[in-house]
């Protein structure tokens, strides 16, 4: 779903919505790696 959105938002050239969205996944790694972290210590 959010690639289609993203390859939608590409398409129009909607180049704010494609920076948020990448934004979002990129913090949500950033997020799941430092839980991952915590997790183990």
């Amino acid at each position: 779903m959010i690639l289609r959105r993203m390859a939608d938002a590409i398409r129009e050239q909607n180049w704010f919505t494609v920076f948020i969205e990448t934004l979002i996944v990129v913090i949500g790694i950033f997020l799941g790696f430092q839980m991952t972290e915590w997790n183990e210590t």
